[in-house]
C-alpha cells in the first residue's frame, strides 16, 4: 500500500471537503424535515435530491481515502461504492427533472389539482426506480463503476476493462443530457411565462417563496450542466488525464453540496432556520444545581 505525497494531499482535500458538505446537507435536510413551513411537495422533492447528494458524497469520501492510500482495499467494496455513487447521482438528476416539472406546474397552471401533484409523485417514484435499477445493474458481473483507472486513482468512472460498462457510459450520456435538455426547456418556458405575467403576479409572500425556490433550481441546474460537460469532455481542454480526473472529482464533490449551499444563500427562510438551529446549539445553557450545606 504505497502512499505518495501528491495522492495523500489530493485525497485529504477531497475527504475533508466531502465531510464538510455531508454535514451541510444533513443540516439543511433536518431543517426542511422539522419545519412545518417546508412540509410541501416542493421541499419533499428537494429533500430527495439532498439525500441523493449525500449518498454520492459518502462514496466520494471513501474514494478520497482510496486516493490517500493508493488502494481500493477490496474489489467488491469498490464495486458497491461505485454503484451507490451512480444510483445517488441518478436519484438526484431525476428528482431535478421532477422539481423542474413541479416548478413549471406552479407558474404555468392557474388551477392546480390533485392530478398535478400526482405527476410530481409519479416522477419522484420513477427517480427511485431509475436509481435502484442502476444500483442493481452496476453490481452485476461485467458491469462496474470503479475508482482505479489507467489514468490513476483520482476519479470514479465506468470500468474501462468491461465492454458492457463502456456501453452503459454511452447510455448515461443520453439519459443525463436528455434530462438536462428537458429541465432547460421547462425552466426557459417558466421564466418567459413569469416575465410575461410579472404585472399580474400578486406580490404575496407565497409568490416570493415560489420564486426563491425557482431561482435556487435554475442556479443549481446551471452548475449541473457545467459539471457534466467537464465530466464527459474535459479531456478536450486538458491533455493530462490525472488533472482531468482530479478536477472532475472536485467538481463532483462541490456539485453534491451545491444545492444545499445555494438554498441557504438564496432562500432567506431556510437560512434563518439554519442559523437559529446552529445558534441554539451554541447558546444552550446547562443548568447548574447548587447544594446548600
Amino acid at each position: 500500500m504505497a502512499v505518495d505525497i501528491q495522492s495523500a494531499l489530493i485525497g485529504t482535500i477531497h475527504a475533508l471537503l466531502s465531510l464538510l458538505l455531508i454535514s451541510l446537507n444533513i443540516v439543511v435536510f433536518v431543517v426542511l424535515h422539522r419545519t412545518q413551513e417546508f412540509k410541501t411537495l416542493t421541499y419533499l422533492i428537494i429533500k430527495h435530491m439532498i439525500f441523493g447528494c449525500t449518498v454520492q458524497l459518502c462514496s466520494l469520501f471513501f474514494g478520497a481515502v482510496m486516493t490517500i492510500f493508493n488502494t481500493n482495499f477490496n474489489g467488491t467494496l469498490e464495486k458497491l461504492l461505485g454503484a451507490c455513487l451512480q444510483s445517488g447521482w441518478f436519484l438526484y438528476i431525476s428528482a431535478s427533472l421532477a422539481l423542474a416539472v413541479e416548478r413549471s406546474l406552479i407558474f404555468l397552471m392557474t388551477n392546480r389539482s390533485t392530478r398535478t401533484h400526482c405527476i410530481s409523485y409519479v416522477l419522484l417514484f420513477l427517480s427511485w426506480l431509475l436509481a435502484g435499477s442502476y444500483f442493481v445493474v452496476l453490481n452485476l458481473p461485467g458491469f462496474g463503476f470503479t475508482y482505479f483507472q489507467s489514468k490513476g486513482a483520482f476519479s470514479w468512472f465506468y470500468d474501462s476493462r468491461e465492454e458492457t460498462s463502456q456501453l452503459l457510459s454511452l447510455v448515461e450520456i443520453c439519459v443525463d443530457f436528455t434530462m438536462l435538455a428537458g429541465i432547460l426547456i421547462l425552466y426557459v418556458v417558466t421564466v418567459v411565462r413569469i416575465i410575461s405575467r410579472k404585472h399580474s403576479l400578486a406580490p404575496s409572500s407565497s409568490t416570493k417563496a415560489e420564486l426563491r425556490v425557482l431561482l435556487v433550481s435554475v442556479v443549481s441546474f446551471c452548475y449541473e450542466g457545467t459539471y457534466l460537460l467537464w465530466f464527459f469532455w474535459g479531456f478536450v481542454m486538458i491533455t493530462d488525464q490525472a488533472y482531468i480526473s482530479v478536477i472532475a472529482t472536485t467538481l463532483w464533490i462541490v456539485e453534491c453540496g451545491f444545492l444545499s449551499a445555494v438554498t441557504i444563500v438564496l432562500n432567506s427562510s431556510v437560512r434563518e432556520k439554519v442559523v437559529d438551529m446552529w445558534w441554539k446549539k451554541k447558546t444552550k445553557v446547562t443548568p447548574i444545581v447548587s447544594f446548600s450545606r
